[in-house]
């Protein structure tokens, strides 16, 4: 399995107080984080950041709007890691996995690693991430995977 060094380019993917912490977390380990956000990400700095334990700017932080195309585009071409984090019931949509992960049969990419959280792994059902792993990982599928999972399979190889 791949590592990323501290200093690399990490791009977080997902919703929720989870998304954030994560993103948190990774610029404070020194990974140049961006964060892509449908709205003002002004409630999101104020979750994050902290007068005097985290002041605005100290962290290696950026948050996209979603709407500016070109930042995005530049974010994932310049991406080392994807975390795609989910905090709630929805999901990280198939839309937005393609268009952060390109297929490596037909485009090169910079990507390394890629995390996929949820909180939801904690109980009944154990969330759309073990169920569509364990779906995958199925010994008599193992190898030959769904062909909407052509990219996870790659990627495992």
């Amino acid at each position: 399995m791949a590592s990323i060094e501290p200093g690399a380019n990490c791009l977080v993917l997902g919703s929720g107080p989870l998304h954030l912490l994560t993103a948190k977390q990774a610029a404070l380990a020194g990974y140049k984080t961006s964060v892509f956000t449908a709205n003002n990400p002004e409630e999101a700095l104020q979750l994050i950041y902290h007068e005097s334990a985290c002041p605005r700017g100290s962290l290696p932080l950026t948050f996209l709007a979603i709407s500016n195309k070109e930042h995005c585009e530049e974010a994932i071409a310049a991406a080392d890691a994807v975390l795609l984090v989910t905090d709630g019931d929805s999901t990280v949509t198939d839309f937005a996995i393609d268009a952060v992960i390109p297929d490596p049969s037909k485009e090169s990419t910079k990507i390394k690693k890629i995390v996929a959280m949820s909180r939801n792994l904690n109980g009944k059902g154990l969330g759309f991430f073990f169920a569509e792993c364990k779906r995958f990982c199925e010994p008599r599928r193992l190898g030959r995977g769904p062909t909407d999972n052509r990219k996870l399979q790659k990627l495992r190889e």
